[in-house]
Parts: structure tokens; C-alpha cells; sequence
């Protein structure tokens, strides 16, 4: 049994009533400080240190502990785990598995809340084939069209 990769031993694990206290508590936005104290742990990794509370304090060091406990599990460089918590995408999706892992458990697929990226595909042309659809030539901006220097 792989330790990492057991559904149902994480989700028993995070049914604990204090490991669902702390992540409700990394997420909650500090009174004193005013930011989460999860950004505050974060930014203490990566080696921004702010002027901080007591509690702040002691949240950010639970919390790093348990980023350098998943570092060395996952056998990663503390240089990329730095590099990758120092971008503000990488933080986002983090607050949002945090969430999918109290709302839902560790599932197969991953449930978040929000997705980490969205695209959207569009063309100037219309796609729709159905006789109803009545084709007119849409007058959209020359995609070329570059304004004349003064």
C-alpha cells in the first residue's frame, strides 16, 4: 500500500476533527495581520518576512512544516517548491484544493472549487449548421489593422 496515493486513508485523515480545525484555521483570514494565514506561511517560505502576530507565527511554522513534509515525499527541491509557492496561480490553486479537501475528501479526479485554468476558444467565423441559421457576412475588425503613425 502506497501511503501517498490512499484515498482512504487521507480522507480518513482529514476527518480528524484537528486536521479539519487547521485547514479551516490556514484558510481564515487573521484579524491582526489581516491576510490568510496561509499566504503569511507561504510568504515565510519563500522568504518574505512580514511583520506578523503570535498566532500568525505559530500557524506559518505548523504550516511550513507540513510543505517540507510533502517536499521530501515528494522528493522535490526546496528551490522549485519555493519557485512554484512564490507564483500567485500556484497560491490560488492551492486555497483551492485546501477547499476541495474539506468540502470533498481526496477524490479521483481531484474536486476544487475553482478551476486552476479556463480557455476560451473562439473565431470570427460561426460554426452553427443548422438550416435556421440564417449566414450573414459578420463585420468584424481586421485582425491585420495597424493605425497610421502621426
Amino acid at each position: 500500500m502506497r501511503l501517498l496515493t490512499n484515498e482512504k486513508l487521507w480522507n480518513a485523515v482529514l476527518r480528524l476533527p484537528p486536521i479539519k480545525w487547521m485547514l479551516n484555521t490556514t484558510l481564515e483570514k487573521c484579524p491582526e495581520c489581516d491576510k490568510m494565514h496561509l499566504e503569511i506561511a507561504l510568504d515565510d517560505y519563500v522568504g518574505r518576512d512580514y511583520p506578523k502576530c503570535f498566532s500568525c507565527d505559530l500557524y506559518s511554522t505548523i504550516i511550513r512544516f507540513w510543505i517540507g513534509f510533502l517536499k521530501t515525499s515528494l522528493a522535490v527541491e526546496r528551490s522549485r517548491v519555493s519557485k512554484l509557492l512564490a507564483d500567485p496561480y500556484s497560491r490560488r490553486a492551492i486555497k483551492s484544493i485546501i477547499s476541495g479537501f474539506l468540502d470533498f475528501g481526496v477524490t479521483r479526479p481531484l474536486s476544487i472549487h475553482a478551476p486552476f485554468l479556463v480557455v476560451w476558444n473562439f473565431t470570427y467565423k460561426c460554426n452553427l449548421t443548422a438550416n435556421t441559421v440564417t449566414r450573414m457576412p459578420a463585420t468584424f475588425p481586421d485582425r491585420n489593422y495597424r493605425p497610421a503613425k502621426p
